[in-house]
């Protein structure tokens, strides 16, 4: 009988704190919301890798310039051949030229163009990738 009565404050207390951490909802806030619209990443125009040059012990890589009236700069991501994408490109700041130099070997590259559409930064398709040998 003790066991079942522990069950249940056990159960009530587990109730009582189940919406601890959440954020709470308030099902009565006429307040009016903001509207969000993403960018559609597929109508952003995407860059072309065209070159790959290795000099001594770097690695230039070149692409094709996106003409586009909102476009900031450029993204590298560079990664192991039997490596994944990074999430985050190895510049802070977009590039503002078409060309990048490296200092990694065996490395495979993949560029995105960078666009500020209505305050909103956003990052356009991927590149082809290539890699350096």
């Amino acid at each position: 009988m003790q066991k079942i009565i522990s069950v249940i404050i056990l159960l009530l207390v587990s109730l009582l704190f189940h919406g601890c951490g959440r954020k709470q909802h308030n099902f009565l806030n006429f307040e009016e919301k903001k509207k969000e619209h993403k960018i559609n990443r597929i109508i952003l125009p995407s860059t072309k890798i065209t070159l790959i040059e290795q000099k001594e012990e770097k690695i230039k890589i070149s692409w094709k310039e996106i003409s586009h009236k909102d476009l900031i700069g450029y993204n590298i991501y560079q990664f192991s051949k039997s490596g994944f994408v990074p999430k985050l490109p190895l510049n802070k700041n977009p590039i503002q030229n078409n060309y990048y130099i490296s200092e990694k070997k065996n490395s495979c590259f993949l560029v995105r163009g960078v666009f500020k559409i209505d305050e909103q930064i956003s990052e356009g398709p991927s590149s082809n990738i290539l890699c350096a040998k």
